[in-house]
C-alpha cells in the first residue's frame, strides 16, 4: 500500500489506552471505508489519538470532525463518533496500514471557511449572478475589490475559453 492515500470513512468503535513506553493516553478508533469509496470498500482502518501537549488539541479536532460533541465536557464521552464521514490519510508503517490523518469531508477547514462578515459580503457580491442565473442568461461572476485578490471563479458563456465546457452542475 503507497503512502498518503485518502479515503472516506466513518467511525465504528473506539478503546482507551496508555502507551507502553510514556504512559501517554490515548483514544484508538476503527474507521471503515465507505462502500462508495471504490479503492477500499469495506476496508477497515486503526488511528490512535494521542494527548500530549502538541497533540491534543488535533486529536479533540479529529473527534470532533467525526461528530463527537463531547456531553459535559467529558473528554471520555465520545457520544456522536460514529455520525460524520470524514476524510482519512492511510500510510504505511512497520506495524501495517494505519490512519495519519482524520481530516473533515471537502476543502473548507479553518483556515479558509468563509463565515460571518466575509461570508455577506460574498452573498452580496454574488446578488446579481444569482439573479442572472436564475432567468437562464450569461452569468459572470462580480469581481470582490482588488485588494481580496481575484474572484474564485468565473462563469461566461462558451466554457473557461481554454477549449473546456463548462463544468454541469
Amino acid at each position: 500500500m503507497a503512502n498518503g492515500i485518502k479515503y472516506t470513512a466513518k467511525a465504528i468503535s473506539y478503546d482507551w489506552g496508555t502507551s507502553k513506553n510514556k504512559g501517554t493516553p490515548f483514544v484508538s478508533v476503527v474507521f471503515e471505508v465507505s462502500e462508495a469509496d471504490t479503492k477500499a470498500p469495506g476496508a477497515q482502518f486503526n488511528w490512535e489519538g494521542y494527548f500530549t501537549e502538541a497533540t491534543t488539541d488535533r486529536t479533540f479536532k479529529s473527534l470532533r470532525y467525526c461528530g463527537c460533541t463531547f456531553p459535559g465536557n467529558d473528554a471520555t464521552n465520545l457520544e456522536g463518533l460514529t455520525r460524520n464521514a470524514v476524510k482519512i490519510t492511510v500510510e504505511e508503517t512497520d506495524f501495517g496500514p494505519r490512519v495519519a490523518w482524520v481530516d473533515p469531508v471537502g476543502n473548507v477547514n479553518d483556515e479558509n471557511r468563509m463565515a460571518g462578515g466575509s461570508l455577506k459580503a460574498f452573498a452580496s457580491q454574488m446578488k446579481g449572478a444569482l439573479l442572472a442565473s436564475a432567468k437562464g442568461g450569461p452569468v459572470t461572476a462580480a469581481r470582490a475589490p482588488a485588494a481580496a485578490g481575484p474572484a474564485p471563479f468565473e462563469a461566461s458563456e462558451g466554457g473557461t475559453g481554454q477549449g473546456d465546457d463548462p463544468i454541469p452542475f
